[in-house]
């Protein structure tokens, strides 16, 4: 059964099911107009153990949903944060909570034209931090010697130090299975490998002082 959500509340949301009818589950960090499947249906006095609230006819439910479709075609969800990338093109990556991208925009001519054809559409935040450095490196924007730098900007301060750690950790991690080296700063600078592009031409690693 999948579910859609309506409305949210501190401890509990309200979800319409396929077959019209509204249901009161426990809000596992659902935002309006997400689209579930397995839920916590919290028990009522009206339906004892199904947490269901409201039956409508198959014909008014049917309108309810294609009515909901129409509004959250229009009225897209409102990101939970943004994410700045900044090489030499600067780019901003909007998230929900689950930090899947919601949007991609070039801020300067140069991160319009790191973003322009790339389909971010449904992607994780790691993996568009990932292919877009990628991009850079083979664009030429990034090269050894080279920085990336890396912002967060979200109301949820917790939210937003636990994404700033596991970005930095996953990003130690991927590109550190590459050669080059480039300054990345995450919360703070660290120099860690990226990779280079398969089309940039071999470059020899700095010579240790």
């Amino acid at each position: 059964m999948k579910y859609l959500v309506m409305e949210v509340r501190p401890s509990y949301a309200i979800l319409l099911d396929e077959e019209g009818r509204f249901v009161r589950a426990a809000n596992l960090h659902y935002e309006p107009g997400q689209r579930v499947e397995h839920i916590v249906p919290m028990r009522t006095r009206a339906a004892r153990g199904r947490g269901m609230l409201i039956w409508l006819p198959g014909a008014l439910a049917a309108a309810c949903l294609v009515l909901m479709a129409a509004v959250l075609l229009r009225a897209p969800i409102a990101p939970y944060a943004s994410v700045y990338l900044t090489i030499n093109p600067q780019v901003r990556i909007d998230v929900d909570r689950r930090s899947v991208a919601r949007g991609l925009e070039g801020v300067n001519p140069d991160g319009q034209a790191l973003v322009e054809g790339y389909d971010w559409k449904g992607k994780q935040l790691d993996q568009v931090t990932d292919e877009l450095i990628d991009r850079a490196v083979a664009m030429g924007y990034l090269a050894p010697g080279g920085a990336i730098t890396i912002d967060l900007e979200a109301e949820d301060e917790s939210w937003a130090e636990q994404t700033n750690r596991q970005l930095r950790e996953h990003l130690e991690e991927y590109l550190q299975y590459q050669n080059l080296r480039v300054t990345v700063q995450v919360g703070q600078s660290v120099s860690i490998p990226v990779a280079p592009a398969a089309t940039a031409a071999p470059t020899a690693p700095p010579t240790p002082a």
